[in-house]
Parts: structure tokens; sequence; C-alpha cells
């Protein structure tokens, strides 16, 4: 118990034990119940993360740190999609590196790594996050379909996730109006809710009937006038509109 413990500095200033966070708990426990000598002071030794990890790219490592640093506070939905997109690069840089299973040096009298080969990247992004799969499907979804403004939206918290993965199976032009459209009717500091969403639902519906009403309008009067100019003209700028 009286082994160093090893601490890195995260960038908010705090320190974060890294190696030794097992022997800490006996050990506060063990104060809690004075039964830990107070004189029996432990050594801390801070890392660097070079040393801790030296086969991961310079930006994966600020990302393990920053990693560390969220690991004991209420999550938003920007900070559950920031840890997704970390533990993907980690992974990735661990399986381009032939890595089967992560942790940072000095941490294995702590535990026993992640195990990276054989598995599949959700599940080991569910396990570290302690996500179900579902959940982080549903920010995978967002990352891979979303629009800019949407992913913007999921990051400002201002939309939920469960909403945003399902707006992001909307055509993109179509993601774009509604976010923007929404928070500029109920401002920026409010939330897309479900029922936004519906709303702008329904006036698209309309809004599309009136179009192939004009649509299917046109279409006749260049039939029976073909020659008719403002047909000729209003036509393809309705049928580039219904695309």
């Amino acid at each position: 118990l009286l082994d160093p413990l090893g601490v890195i500095q995260l960038p908010d200033g705090r320190w974060q034990i890294f190696s030794g966070e097992t022997r800490y708990r006996v050990i506060s426990l063990l104060r809690e119940q004075h039964e830990w000598n107070a004189d029996d002071l432990v050594e801390v030794k801070p890392k660097y993360l070079d040393e801790i990890l030296p086969e991961l790219e310079d930006d994966t490592k600020e990302m393990y740190l920053l990693l560390s640093g969220n690991v004991n506070r209420d999550k938003t939905d920007a900070d559950r999609a920031f840890e997704i997109q970390a533990w993907k690069k980690i992974i990735e840089d661990c399986r381009k590196r032939g890595i089967k299973i992560f942790h940072a040096q000095g941490q294995e009298d702590d535990d026993e790594g992640i195990q990276i080969a054989g598995r599949k990247t959700r599940d080991i992004i569910a396990q570290q996050t302690g996500m179900s799969r579902g959940l982080v499907g549903q920010y995978e979804q967002v990352e891979n379909n979303g629009s800019e403004a949407l992913k913007e939206a999921l990051l400002n918290n201002q939309i939920p996730v469960h909403l945003a993965a399902g707006v992001s199976k909307m055509p993109k032009p179509e993601q774009e109006e509604l976010v923007q459209e929404t928070l500029k009717e109920k401002g920026e500091s409010d939330r897309i809710e479900k029922a936004d969403i519906e709303k702008y639902a329904a006036e698209k519906e309309k809004a599309d009937g009136r179009f192939k009403e004009a649509l299917d309008y046109l279409e006749e009067a260049a039939k029976i006038s073909p020659e008719n100019e403002n047909v000729k003209k209003m036509l393809p700028q309705v049928k580039a509109v219904m695309k």
C-alpha cells in the first residue's frame, strides 16, 4: 500500500491518479475507519504523456488525458459524443500499431488492460464509457449521417441524441433547414424537442403537397401549350425545388 502513486496533470490543472487507484481507495477506506496511521505518507510520482502512452500519436495522447479527467463528472450529450470519438481514435491507433491489449504504462498492476484484438469497436466503447451499444449507435448515426448543423447542435446540447439520430436519417438539406429554422425561432439557448421535429415534418408535407399540385398543373399546361414561355420557365424551377 505504501508504493508510490502515479499521477498525471489534467488540462484544467487538477491531478488524476492513473496508477495505484485501487491502493488509493483502500487507503481512503482505512482512513475513514481510523485504521490508517496518519504518519504513513504515500509518495506521489508525476508522470508525463510520453512516459505512459509511448506508442500512441500525440493527438491521441491528448484525447486520453481529457478522457481521464471526465471519469467522475456528470456528462452531457456533447461529453459523450467526445468520449466516443476519443475512444475510436485510441482504438484505431492501437489496431494500426498491432496493440492487442491497451493500458497506459504503469497501470499493469491495477488492471488487466483493454482487450482490443478480436472485439468490435462499438463493444469496446460501450464497455469503457458505460453506455449501451444502442446509445453508442445513436451517436455514430449522427456522426456518420448528420449534417454539420445537426452535429453542431448536438455538441452544443441543443438537441438530445435520440432525436438527433432520427433527424440524421433525413436528407442533409432538410436536416440543415430543420435545425437552423427551429433554433432561429426558439433561440440559440433553447433545445430542439420532438414537437419541433413533428411541426417541421408536418409543414414540409404541406409544402411538398402544394409543390406537387403546382408541378401537376404545369406539366398539364405544357402538354396543352408547349410553346408557353411562362410554363417552360417555371416547370424546371418547380422540379428543382421538388428534388
